[in-house]
């Protein structure tokens, strides 16, 4: 028992002892604390912020063919299933992601250059430029003299020896040809300012590379869209448009399919048609040439070779409907521009 006590004992630190250390290195703990403090302030003061913004989009898992498999026997072809993964795909592709570019029309992005952080100026800017020609990716720099003049040049340590432009004059530089509009009041004289130019292209592979999609839980078909960015308000716009743009192609899309179903349907019904007044035609040559012969079958028998006969007449409607959709098929597939067709589950 004595010799536990003395082990405790050795792990024990003197009250006094510590005092007397943090007396003698005080130095050391006032370095340390100025700094954290330092560091902290860095960080808060001049560090950029970055912002999550996510979003929630119902994504409905359903048959989307509304029973046009029932119309006609060998129609099942005509039936598919969307998967969610597949639509995370969609989303994701770069057609999709053009199109939401275009509806955001991100032209210019404008951003004003502090001492040490660079802060965009989303959704409003102190100056506005209007493009004449020339929607390449490129930046340019400017610096305020008033809210009349300006300088600007491609390279910001150029803006000391530019020449000093007006409002509304034509700037001409790498093929392209823009001005500026409008100058706000407010403008900073003190801080630099630059522009970007960004086409519809550029932004749908920024955007493919930002946005990070997920399923909320593996039970349901709830997409999660999310996006880190220094400017919030810009996300919100453009997960707001994305989800808008997949909403209006999904509605294009579905039109698209059901009028080519529909129109595939009138064309099979039209052979159909031509089929059996064929037939009929040729039933009634059987009859007249069945009465002018005199030959008779039994009741029995005539049931079942007509039962017969309708078999093998369904499965040829079958087999007829399946060679003309491949063969549509395969006409859409070799064509230049890919249409929209009937959604179809390839048989092995």
């Amino acid at each position: 028992m004595p010799e536990s006590t003395n082990k405790d004992s050795l792990f024990q630190i003197d009250p006094q002892v510590f005092l007397h250390y943090l007396i003698r290195y005080w130095y050391l703990l006032a370095f340390g604390l100025i700094a954290s403090v330092s560091y902290a302030y860095y960080q808060v003061r001049y560090t950029i912020p970055q912002y999550s913004t996510n979003a929630r989009m119902l994504v409905k898992d359903e048959y989307s063919s509304w029973g046009q498999e029932y119309f006609l026997p060998g129609m099942e072809l005509v039936s598919g299933r969307n998967r969610l993964v597949n639509e995370i795909g969609i989303i994701k592709s770069f057609p999709l992601m053009s199109l939401v570019a275009q509806d955001l029309d991100w032209k210019i992005s404008y951003n004003k250059i502090g001492n040490i952080k660079t802060t965009e100026q989303y959704p409003s800017s102190e100056f506005a430029i209007e493009i004449d020609s020339g929607i390449q990716d490129g930046a340019f720099f400017l610096r305020f003299i008033n809210n009349q003049s300006f300088k600007i040049a491609s390279n910001q340590d150029d803006l000391a020896k530019s020449a000093i432009r007006k409002i509304y004059d034509t700037i001409h530089i790498d093929e392209k040809k823009f001005r500026v509009t409008r100058i706000n009041e407010g403008i900073s004289l003190s801080d630099d300012y630059s522009i970007q130019f960004r086409n519809a292209d550029t932004w749908a592979r920024y955007f493919q590379a930002t946005l990070n999609i997920d399923v909320e839980n593996h039970e349901s078909s709830i997409l999660v869209m999310s996006e880190i960015n220094h400017t919030p308000a810009r996300s919100i716009d453009f997960l707001n448009a994305l989800m808008q743009t997949y909403i209006r192609w999904g509605v294009d899309q579905n039109n698209l399919i059901a009028s080519n179903t529909i129109a595939f349907v009138d064309q099979q019904l039209q052979v159909i048609s031509d089929s059996l007044m064929r037939t009929e035609h040729r039933l009634e040559k059987f009859n007249q040439k069945n009465f002018s012969e005199r030959i008779f079958m039994s009741e029995e028998a005539g049931v079942n070779n007509m039962q017969e006969v309708i078999k093998l007449e369904e499965q040829l409607t079958q087999r007829s409907i399946q060679k003309e959709y491949y063969n549509a098929l395969i006409k859409t597939l070799k064509s230049d521009e890919f249409r929209a067709f009937p959604s179809a589950a390839v048989f092995g």
